[in-house]
């Protein structure tokens, strides 16, 4: 047992949807299970074998890490495919460079990741992945993806958050397998060669390496498989990797999303509708799209003097109010707006008889959520209240799903709107 083992539960967890992936040179295993508290989480498990023995570590991305560590790892990929790679003519002193050409971080209440994009002395490129419980503590895990393996890797995580996200095409009365395509180079080892085929497997089973040819992406791979099968040269081998990374860039290329197929649909009804329990419904919806991932609603609580909602970033918190009145805040919402910097100014909120938020070092402000313009209202003390629209909020959205924004920018477009 690895010692990140040690820090969960051996008892046995509903598994929904399992797949593999095999590369030249690591082995991946993919699990999403149901937790003892009904979430749902992703395992990794990433195996080399050395000397006759298999070897390697587990992620564990819980339900409510999922989409940022999709968004950061999407947006290393696509830097990794935009840089110009030269053939290197320095050997570095160790086998990972130190420098990375790219960082990025993000934490949550169980998990702090941190990702890299560096370049090997080969010129290729490979993204690190280290989850840690809190700055300080050690490693819980260390994953390097290699740039052959970006494709594969990230189609299963897409495939399985796809799954977390629309619960309706689970089918958790038994588990379903994910079929997904070896990578472009074949592995080069002996069908007898024996690989675990379950992460919790003690007595592995052999697997065939072969791949039929209705799982690969294109017909150039189709034909090209055919004449592979007949010969074991390297340069088959090579030629079939090259052509299934055109084929790969050309059909990027060619189903480029527009804005609408990233608009989901209640943004229409966000803008226009005059019905305000379903715009503050709506307005909590944005603002997880957005990856807030710490928003409370108070959909259940009216009381006089209460806020719609509060959310909290690292940097960040604001108890908000959702209004679809166009003018006069300032004077409409004064005792609101007085009430709401008060309970800021404690330091802590208290979001249910079990629930206690604390941000005594966080940058505080009350932001009115209207469907008209974004401005600045007024300053309370040290807390800035601002009239945000919800339209300035879906250009963020846009911004941040199509476009290189790390976590500390982001806030800081939090912070600085308008």
């Amino acid at each position: 047992m690895s010692t990140s083992e040690l820090n969960y539960s051996n008892e046995p967890r509903e598994c929904l949807q399992t797949a593999r992936y095999f590369s030249s040179s690591q082995y991946y295993f993919f699990e999403l299970k149901r937790a003892k508290n009904g979430s749902k989480y992703i395992i990794v498990d990433q195996r080399r074998r050395r000397d006759g023995e298999f070897s390697g570590v587990k992620l564990r991305i819980f339900e409510n890490e999922l989409s940022e560590f999709q968004r950061i790892l999407t947006q290393l990929i696509k830097l990794a495919k935009q840089q110009d790679v030269a053939p290197v003519t320095t050997i570095a002193p160790a086998e990972y460079p130190p420098e990375a050409i790219y960082k990025d971080r993000y934490f949550t209440s169980s998990h702090h990741y941190f990702f890299e994009l560096k370049q090997a002395k080969t010129a290729n490129y490979y993204i690190v992945i280290e989850q840690t419980k809190k700055p300080g503590y050690d490693s819980l895990c260390k994953l390097r993806i290699f740039d052959d393996e970006f494709s594969g890797v990230k189609q299963i995580i897409d495939q399985l958050i796809a799954s977390v996200i629309n619960d309706n095409g689970l089918q958790t009365t038994a588990s379903q397998q994910l079929t997904i395509p070896t990578a472009g180079v074949t592995p080069l080892l002996d069908t007898s060669v024996l690989i675990p085929n379950s992460i919790n497997n003690a007595n592995p089973l052999p697997i065939a390496l072969s791949i039929s040819p209705r799982l690969v992406p294109s017909q150039i791979f189709k034909s090209i498989w055919q004449r592979l099968r007949r010969t074991s040269s390297q340069q088959h081998i090579d030629l079939i990797a090259a052509s299934v990374r055109h084929d790969n860039q050309q059909r990027q290329v060619s189903t480029l999303p527009s804005q609408l197929d990233l608009t989901p649909p209640f943004f229409e009804h966000l803008l226009t509708t005059h019905n305000w329990q379903q715009f503050e419904q709506y307005t909590t919806y944005l603002l997880k799209l957005l990856g807030i991932l710490v928003v409370y609603p108070f959909f259940a609580e009216r009381q006089a003097g209460k806020a719609d909602g509060f959310f909290k970033t690292q940097t960040l918190v604001v108890l908000y109010d959702c209004t679809l009145r166009a003018d006069h805040i300032e004077s409409d919402k004064r005792d609101q707006i007085n009430n709401y910097c008060s309970q800021l100014k404690q330091g802590a909120i208290e979001l249910s008889p079990h629930i206690k938020e604390e941000f005594f070092h966080h940058q505080q402000q009350v932001w009115i959520i209207t469907q008209h313009d974004t401005q600045y209202v007024k300053m309370v003390n040290t807390i800035n209240v601002k009239a945000v629209s919800v339209a300035t909020l879906q250009a963020l959205y846009y911004q941040r799903l199509t476009g290189y924004m790390t976590v500390t920018e982001f806030e800081e477009k939090l912070r600085n709107l308008p």
